[in-house]
């Protein structure tokens, strides 16, 4: 919210309002009218769905990569090159632990245990650290890349970043962020319909994995510890997101209660007999 009132001409209340208990939310709307110009907008994602561009740029921002989108994501570096190798284990190791970006820069190679299953340790917000397994196509990846990587000289492996930038330097989240993009620009050169109209981010990766995770069935508090959430609540927003998921989990569940619709005695025509009978 803006420091000074009347600051903003548009105020977006995305994902917000209804997570919240209801005696909170007097203060948060009356913060956000506050912070409004005079001739400002206020805009409730999940309120209202209206066909503005505000409201199809929220809708966006919910969106993640179907499996076939991913595979060709993570396909699309060229891994016979020093640079296509680096980026192809990038790629996969940030889709396969889920992490932030910074998580990911901040990868040593002595993060990585090389026995199986192997495993890499990130180093998340507020100092805290936790160990993520990585999958077998993934693993295999990270041992041909560290074969393969020549070690920055005059570092330990505790110093030695895992993905380098130019002269070994560390990766930063920008450059991070620029290899995503450079390959999402390139598989759109060739397929334009790869994922219209989203923007793909490292964060939109980690908001797939979770996704693709939670549409296996795999156990919330399992999704909450590869996240790094220190509260449940935050990674239940992914759960709420799928409505293929809820879809599929009501209709399993359903069982139908509503009443059969009587018939049409019009068409039963022993009853009209008997009727003309009746009234003879």
């Amino acid at each position: 919210m803006a420091r000074e009132p009347g600051a903003f001409d548009l105020v977006i209340l995305a994902d917000v309002i209804h997570h919240v208990p209801l005696a909170l939310r007097v203060g948060i709307l009356g913060s956000a009218r506050a912070a409004l110009a005079p001739a400002g907008r206020m805009v409730f994602k999940d309120w209202a769905r209206h066909a503005t561009p505000i409201h199809l740029a929220c809708a966006l921002s919910d969106r993640y990569l179907t499996g076939d989108e991913v595979k060709a994501l993570l396909a699309a570096p060229d891994p016979a090159t020093r640079r296509g190798l680096r980026d192809t284990v990038l790629l996969s190791t940030l889709y396969d632990t889920a992490a932030r970006v910074q998580e990911i820069c901040d990868l040593n190679t002595a993060d990585v245990r090389a026995a199986r299953p192997m495993l890499v340790t990130l180093h998340g917000k507020g100092s805290k650290t936790r160990r993520v397994p990585l999958m077998d196509p993934t693993a295999r990846l990270i041992e041909d890349y560290l074969d393969r990587r020549a070690p920055h000289r005059g570092v330990g492996t505790d110093a030695d970043p895992l993905f380098n930038g130019p002269e070994q330097t560390r990766l930063t989240r920008w450059g991070v962020t620029k290899i995503l993009a450079r390959h999402v620009q390139s598989l759109r050169r060739r397929d334009p319909d790869y994922a219209p109209g989203l923007n793909i981010t490292p964060h939109v990766i980690r908001r797939t994995r979770a996704m693709h995770l939670l549409q296996a069935k795999v156990n919330l508090i399992y999704i909450r510890d590869l996240l790094g959430h220190a509260d449940i609540s935050t990674t239940e927003i992914y759960a709420r997101a799928d409505a293929e998921a809820k879809r599929k989990a009501i209709e399993s569940a359903y069982q139908s209660l509503t009443p059969e619709p009587l018939p049409n005695w019009t068409a039963d025509q022993d009853l009209l007999e008997w009727l003309d009978h009746v009234c003879e």
